[in-house]
């Protein structure tokens, strides 16, 4: 199959689902309507995650570090200035860390620039998103199934019967 899901809808359980963010459901990405348009019709891409806990946004560590760097800030004055600790604003410059849209707003004020994200959820983060290291069911391939594992989906594997794809 060689890609990604990704659900299109109104709302959630309780809310409407709030345009240009991307919503995590099992780690499938839920958008609204008006996102999927954005993003096929006008390349803009959206920025803020949700997630359980709240919203995020991603930071692009290395310019967050080039722009500190050119600004003459250590880490401890650029987080003091950012009301952040020393090892989160290192932890951001390595890109290991997403954070909250108002502490990404700080850092830009700032630095007076941009730093944050955006999610392309057109571009798969594999190359291959099938995953075969889940144990395969030996139940169905003695049946004659071939079977191919997936690992971001609500379900762990596709499988066909070899006589079902002979061309007629």
């Amino acid at each position: 199959f060689l890609a990604s899901p990704i659900i299109i809808g109104l709302k959630s359980k309780h809310h409407y689902l709030e345009d240009d963010v991307v919503y995590e459901r099992h780690e499938i990405p839920v958008i609204s309507p008006q996102t999927l348009c954005d993003i096929i019709v006008n390349n803009m891409h959206p920025e803020i995650l949700a997630k359980r806990g709240g919203y995020y946004v991603k930071i692009n560590g290395s310019l967050l570090k080039q722009l500190r760097e050119q600004k003459n800030l250590s880490l401890k004055e650029l987080a003091d200035l950012s009301h952040v600790s020393r090892e989160t604003i290192y932890k951001y410059e390595q890109g290991n860390s997403q954070t909250y849209p108002e502490t990404a707003i700080m850092l830009e004020e700032v630095l007076n620039k941009p730093i944050t994200l955006s999610l392309n959820l057109l571009e798969s983060e594999q190359k291959n998103t099938l995953d075969t290291t889940i144990q395969e069911p030996m139940e169905l391939i003695k049946l004659g199934y071939e079977i191919k594992s997936s690992n971001k989906t609500p379900f762990d594997a596709v499988s066909i019967r070899p006589e079902d794809t002979k061309e007629v």
